[in-house]
């Protein structure tokens, strides 16, 4: 072998090329990225570890990890992997030589190839070696219903640092994932919160401490208690809690020392003001709250003075606020009286002095004017997008009143907007207006909705 081979450098630029696409001259046929790795690693010692690197970082389909076992062990027979004798613990020695190269694991059964019953994979995981079949696992997902499922814990190596499972159903196959994979930093759980998962999903986060994601449906009041206490969570997403009333926060220490960014999503407003109230000193920087439930005027005041009542460590640190007011159609129209917001509802939001992103929305709107229009200008000096809408705001006719020339103050103050959707007043066009007359061509929104 040529010494120029023993450059790094050199071997990593002829792998990454493989990333692009490549065509055969003479026939114009698409060439394959695996099928040039699998050339690769045939060509030279110096190829074959890299070639096989890549050519296994990623696993999609089980069965392909099984082929690797002798020839003589298994079969394919009617689109079903069936095992033709016995496996012992030395006949993995094969399929750990690529298992160990596996980084991102998709252990989903409609992924497969062909069937797997689960008599067969119990079979085989019993011969499995002491340690995990995938030693070197990073990222892992998967079905609560897959065959699979129940075997993880088994399965992958304790270097996984993100999960994400679609849950359906009982989950008593979460905590053992857990007490595995110790170094998780990403938690991502999509599925209804019913009751049957519910302990299942808060003992698993009860287990960890170094998660940085945490994006689930639900949580118990302890799992809550111990997620608000881990020192590197950066990031939650969560549903609803299973408590009433809300629990209590011990003042001695702060709930959520690191966290930048908090979604509630789908929730009450009233769950979503007792969340907002514990977050004493979290460094937020981006708070989105989508409530479908509660959407009074009353309850939504308390949402944003519970807002504005956050320290002022997040009135520095805060950049975008979403919060997305909806209910239901008919109780809405039943008595809309209870759903119109004036301006002072949200008006506590001007006190975050920082604000980049703001997007707005209850059920009938905003009652806004123009001298509110300017105060929101002048508060929000670095604002690059605004979006404040009603979900049913046409059909309930909206009392908003500011006219276009309110959006004046935005050019004046806000240098940086790019995005701006605004209810506005347009019958009566004044143009004498500084507005209508400007030359100032430092204000050119790339979205304009007005209405």
């Amino acid at each position: 072998m040529h010494r120029c081979w023993d450059v790094a450098e050199l071997t990593q630029t002829i792998f990454q090329e493989l990333d692009s696409v490549h065509y055969e001259p003479s026939t114009g046929r698409r060439i394959t990225k695996d099928g040039t790795l699998y050339r690769l690693a045939l060509t030279c010692r110096k190829f074959c570890d890299p070639a096989l690197d890549m050519l296994w970082e990623n696993l999609y389909d089980f069965i392909y990890l099984l082929k690797c076992l002798p020839p003589h062990i298994w079969e394919i027979s009617e689109r079903s992997f069936r095992i033709r004798s016995p496996v012992g613990p030395g006949d993995w020695n094969r399929v750990l030589t690529y298992s160990k190269r596996i980084r991102d694991f998709s252990a989903e059964d409609h992924d497969l190839r062909c069937r797997l019953d689960a008599s067969v994979l119990q079979s085989l995981v019993n011969s499995l070696p002491t340690g995990a079949l995938i030693p070197n696992l990073r990222s892992l997902s998967c079905q609560s219903w897959s065959i699979l499922f129940p075997h993880l814990s088994r399965l992958v190596g304790e270097h996984v640092t993100k999960i994400y499972i679609e849950i359906d159903g009982p989950a008593a196959d979460l905590p053992p994932i857990a007490r595995r994979c110790r170094s998780l930093r990403h938690v991502d759980f999509n599925g209804p919160h019913e009751d049957s998962t519910r302990e299942w999903v808060s003992a698993f986060l009860i287990q960890l401490t170094h998660l940085q994601t945490v994006k689930v449906f639900f949580m118990n009041k302890h799992a809550f208690r111990h997620v608000a206490g881990l020192e590197h969570l950066e990031n939650l997403w969560v549903i609803s809690l299973d408590v009433e009333p809300f629990p209590g926060v011990d003042r001695s220490y702060s709930f959520f020392p690191a966290l930048s960014r908090l979604t509630l999503w789908a929730v009450s407003v009233i769950f979503a003001t007792n969340f907002v109230k514990v977050l004493d000193r979290a460094p937020l920087e981006t708070l989105v709250v989508a409530a479908r439930q509660d959407s009074t005027t009353i309850n939504s005041r308390a949402l944003f003075w519970a807002i504005h009542s956050y320290s002022f460590t997040g009135r520095a640190t805060l950049t975008s606020i979403t919060v997305e007011l909806a209910e239901d159609f008919d109780t809405v129209s039943a008595n809309t009286s209870l759903y119109a917001m004036s301006f002072r509802v949200i008006q506590p939001l001007l006190g975050f002095p920082n604000l980049r992103r703001v997007k707005l929305s209850s059920p009938l709107g905003f009652i806004l004017d123009n001298e509110f229009v300017d105060a929101m200008a002048h508060a929000w000096s670095r604002l690059e997008s605004l979006s404040i809408k009603g979900q049913d705001a046409v059909l309930f006719h909206s009392a908003s009143k500011p006219t276009i020339m309110a959006l004046h103050s935005f050019s004046r103050h806000c240098p940086h907007l790019r995005n701006l959707s605004l209810l506005v007043d347009a019958t009566n066009v004044q143009m004498n207006h500084p507005l209508a007359n400007s030359t100032d061509d430092s204000y050119h929104p790339q979205v304009l909705a007005l209405s």
